[in-house]
């Protein structure tokens, strides 16, 4: 331990003991302090007390006169009745304020069972009132009752606590129970007179009488011998002054010398003076209250005068001993420091890290002086000494100089004095030759060494200048091979896109037109052929974008369970086409919103999809499994299906590969769709992973970090209102295994656990069943008129149209799902010949007709005629521009309210006629007319540039008719 510790430890102890008793100290102090503020509250809650004890006592002799039963009833009485009820209703309020504020802080100073009693007893008041206004209360049941009541207020006076050891505080207290005791007494005395004037005279009224008398004559000399000798000494020697010959002496002999049944009193009077004395009691305890409280006041304030003069006198002390253990810390220190400092610089000299020692510089005069000052005599005797050496080395250090110019030379005027420096002075002469030998030699081969390196140097520049041409051509060979690729690609999806729309769009045309079935059939072979054909090409875009870094991934919020509920329901039709069971689970708690490439996660499951069923045996099944996880959002697709032989699965992401060749033959395809798909999902940071068994299934799995913006849950039920139903499934053979298991996972996820599974239909058990629906239990189902779900793969169904049965079509989602319940549990069910089979989309855009004016900038014929043909199912007007050029002109002599604007034409593209437009629009301060580009150019690079220069919005060609109606519904009126 240093000595700065061992001083610091002699400080701090003493401190610390000082400390700790001070806190000791100051704590019994704060203790006292609390103990006061207790008091202060238990003295509050005995004067409510009181004052609710003095207005019941005064409503209770009022009650005792005002009884309908008495004919001498008067309205005297009655005046003083009512404003006496309100009194007690003030002091009953201020009473459970008080009683509220001591529960709100938790104090416990009196007797909860009590208070609970009372409580009871003052919420009944109300009923006493009315008995005693009807007539139904008779003097001796509202007597009891008052009685009882202030008799339970008494006890709650005597049950508070009171935290005090001052004695003359104690006395008071004891003093002020005594006097609403005395105060209740005079009060039974008061009623119990005046009942006797109201009815007979009798000897156990007397000795009630007698017995209210006695006690009262005790505790009167009881309170005047606790209050001897104190300012309310004289308050009791005026209470016997004035009642010394009134009338209440007066009355108490009457009653005293009755020996028979006659007794009479003037009520008023009596009442009168009975009530002044009980007055001055309640007076009198209001002054010794006020006294406890200024007692407890002038107390609490001595205690906190001590609690502060304590605190100031410890922390003055600590701070006096502190801080001259600081000076004396840091004296002590300084010289330490100086003493230490003064040693490293003398072993320094020691160990030849200084030249000459310094004397140590110690200004305290104690015992580190003394020290200090034996080794500064230490330090002279070695400075002389020092001289002597010093002298003898200048002698050494002339005998050379050092090197100037690589060449060492001799002082020749130097002649040492000292013998053993003339030997040594011979020595360097040698050795100054042998060195300018030894320098002369390494320069020569120095300079050998520089001209082969600089050779080799040269060579090896000489090569890689022509590498880096040689590498920077083959760049910018690259570049022009990948900006031809591109734009050959661009070139090619144009040119094959402009005759597909013609195709596409001709054939919907047909298709709405023509009745025939085995023509209907035919165009349906044309337009699967076009769609097939046009998916190629957007694989093949799709997979250039990606191999040339040119794809973006573009996160938006999206509402997840509508997004993912559509594009799993496209592919319902091609799935009952196989007849494969096609099943779909989508957590119903998925966030309601979140942030992800929308797009491309449709894209992967779509590929997903179309490949589970396109492999999937006939009679099989599908099951798509959609859920977020620890912000991650995973999708599984299983089918059991021809799966993928194990050589193959190694290569099964690889562009233009399928399992082997007569996969190709016999399902089609371009192997591009799953390599697309695992480059997306890298390209968004996830995974795509498969297991896969041949002739088995497989099972893809997708992983995409998602962000989540708003975690909470879509409310798609309130789940108190389906709680109450009891589910039953009928599994059937009808039924598959996986909609059983799917309904029964979807109904856990809304809180039903129990569900019965039933092998054969019956009555009761169950409020909603599930059914696929079948000859045998149909019309049992019907019969039974309980509400039932039916689950259905078309709209080709034997069930009549019954409002107790609701229709599912398989795959079902979350909505639909709690769609069909909700409405078999209304009763408000759909006509099952209005419900379209799902996926079966038949275009009735000629239903929809728009008021409108458009202009066709379009420079083939065949779009021409097609796009005409469209609008003309609109009942849309139309002017027809075959360049860009002739756009600008039409534009400007007529008004159009959208214009539908091709990008390559001749004369002036699509994007120049805009920019003359926009111009035009400016020059004469007309408002912008939208401008829709559809056009065959479809990268990413093109769309941009198109809506960067002012378009309102972008279709690609071939034509969907769907996706043009909803562009004219943005821009458009409809008729």
């Amino acid at each position: 331990m240093t000595i700065k510790q061992k001083l610091f430890l002699l400080t701090v102890l003493p401190t610390v003991t000082i400390l700790l008793f001070s806190i000791n100290h100051a704590i019994d102090k704060y203790n006292s302090y609390h103990n006061h503020e207790l008091l202060i509250s238990s003295s509050t809650l005995m004067d409510h007390t009181a004052n609710v004890l003095h207005e019941l006592q005064l409503e209770r002799g009022l009650s005792s006169s005002n009884i309908k039963s008495y004919e001498g009833n008067n309205l005297y009485f009655s005046e003083l009745l009512l404003t006496q009820q309100a009194q007690t209703n003030i002091a009953i309020e201020k009473y459970n304020a008080f009683l509220n504020d001591l529960n709100k802080k938790q104090l416990k100073i009196a007797n909860e069972e009590i208070i609970k009693s009372i409580d009871i007893l003052l919420k009944s008041i109300v009923y006493i009132r009315d008995s005693i206004l009807n007539g139904e209360m008779t003097h001796e049941n509202s007597f009891t009752y008052f009685s009882y009541t202030n008799n339970q207020l008494l006890e709650l006076a005597d049950s508070i606590k009171f935290y005090s050891n001052d004695e003359m505080i104690q006395t008071k207290i004891m003093a002020l129970k005594k006097i609403l005791l005395l105060q209740e007494i005079s009060g039974q005395e008061r009623a119990l007179i005046l009942q006797i004037n109201r009815n007979s005279l009798s000897i156990k009224n007397l000795e009630k009488i007698d017995t209210l008398l006695e006690a009262q004559y005790n505790l009167y000399d009881n309170i005047k011998t606790i209050l001897r000798n104190s300012k309310i000494d004289k308050q009791l020697e005026e209470i016997d002054r004035k009642n010394a010959n009134n009338y209440f002496n007066e009355v108490r002999k009457i009653v005293k010398n009755s020996d028979d049944n006659k007794f009479s009193v003037d009520e008023e009077l009596w009442w009168s003076v009975s009530t002044d004395r009980i007055n001055d009691f309640h007076t009198l305890g209001r002054d010794i209250f006020s006294q406890i409280v200024s007692d407890i006041e002038i107390r609490n304030s001595e205690l906190y005068n001590s609690f502060i003069y304590q605190i100031t006198i410890t922390l003055t002390t600590i701070f006096a001993l502190l801080f001259g253990a600081y000076l004396l810390a840091r004296n002590i220190d300084t010289s330490l420091k100086n003493l230490d400092f003064g040693m490293d610089k003398f072993f320094d000299f020691l160990n030849f890290k200084t030249n000459a020692p310094k004397k140590i510089d110690v200004n305290s005069k104690d015992e580190l002086s003394a020290i200090a000052n034996k080794i500064n005599e230490q330090i002279l005797s070695l400075e002389k000494q020092l001289e002597k050496d010093r002298r003898f080395i200048n002698e050494t250090t002339q005998i050379v100089h050092l090197m100037k110019d690589g060449i060492f030379y001799e002082k020749s005027s130097f002649d040492p004095a000292n013998p053993s420096l003339i030997n040594l002075k011979i020595v360097f002469n040698e050795l100054t030759e042998l060195i300018s030998e030894k320098i002369t030699e390494q320069t020569n081969s120095l300079e050998s060494l520089n001209k082969t390196l600089a050779d080799k140097v040269n060579k090896q520049t000489a090569e890689l200048t022509k590498q880096i041409f040689e590498i920077t051509k083959a760049r910018d060979n690259a570049i022009k091979a990948e900006t031809a690729k591109d734009e050959f690609l661009a070139n090619m999806s144009h040119e094959i896109r402009t005759p597909l729309n013609a195709i596409l769009g001709f054939v919907t045309i047909l298709e709405q037109r023509i009745k025939d079935s085995k023509s209907l059939d035919y165009l349906n072979i044309i337009s699967t052929s076009g769609k097939s054909l046009l998916y190629i090409i957007n694989d093949i875009l799709d997979f250039s974008k990606i191999q040339s870094s040119k794809f973006t991934i573009t996160p938006r919020d999206i509402d997840p369970l509508h997004e993912f509920s559509s594009i799993t329901l496209l592919f319902a039709s091609k799935a009952y086409e196989k007849h494969i069971s096609y099943a779909v689970y989508i957590d119903p708690n998925l966030p309601r919103l979140i942030s992800v490439d929308e797009t491309r996660v449709k894209q992967i499951i779509s590929n997903l999809l179309s490949n589970a069923i396109k492999f999937a045996y006939k009679g099989g099944f599908v099951h798509i499994n959609i859920c977020i996880k620890d912000n991650f959002l995973i999708v599984c697709v299983e089918d059991s299906g021809i799966g993928i032989p194990l050589k193959s699965q190694s290569k099964i992401f690889t562009p233009f590969t399928q399992a082997d060749s007569s996969t190709t033959r016999k399902y089609g395809g371009t192997g591009l769709g799953l390599s697309i798909s695992f480059k997306l999902a890298q390209q968004m940071n996830g995974t795509l992973s498969f297991i896969s068994q041949e002739d088995v299934g497989s099972t893809f799995t997708l992983n995409i970090p998602i962000k989540v913006i708003d975690k909470f849950p879509k409310e798609l039920v309130d789940l108190k209102k389906i709680e109450k139903y009891k589910f039953a499934i009928l599994n059937s053979p009808e039924m598959s295994i996986l909609f059983v298991e799917l309904i029964k996972k979807y109904l856990n996820d809304f809180g039903i656990i129990e569900v019965a599974e039933i092998k054969e239909h019956v009555d009761n058990g169950y409020d909603i069943l599930f059914f696929t629906p079948n000859d045998l239990y149909n019309k049992k189902i019907i019969d039974a008129k309980k509400p039932a779900i039916a689950i259905l793969k078309s709209s080709i169904v034997n069930l009549p149209n019954l409002e107790h049965i609701a229709s599912l079509f398989a795959p079902f989602t979350p909505m639909s799902f709690i769609e069909a319940i909700d409405n078999v549990a209304k009763e408000q069910i759909r006509k099952m010949a209005d419900i379209e089979e799902i996926g079966n989309y038949n275009m009735q855009s000629s239903d929809i007709k728009f008021n409108a004016n458009i202009l066709i900038a379009e420079d083939n014929k065949t779009n021409q005629l097609l796009m005409t043909l469209i609008l003309d199912n609109y009942g849309i007007s139309y002017d027809v521009a075959n360049n860009g050029a002739e756009a600008v002109k039409i534009f400007k002599e007529k008004k159009f309210d959208l214009i539908l604007m091709d990008e390559n034409m001749p004369e002036l593209s699509g994007l120049g006629a805009l920019i003359q437009i926009r111009e035009y629009e400016a020059k004469n301060s007309l408002s912008k007319t939208p401008v829709i580009a559809v056009t065959a150019n479809t990268l990413t690079t093109d769309i941009e540039k198109f809506l960067n220069a002012g378009m309102d919005g972008f279709m690609s060609k071939p034509i969907d008719n769907r996706l043009l109606e909803i562009e004219l519904s943005k821009h458009l009126k409809i008729a």
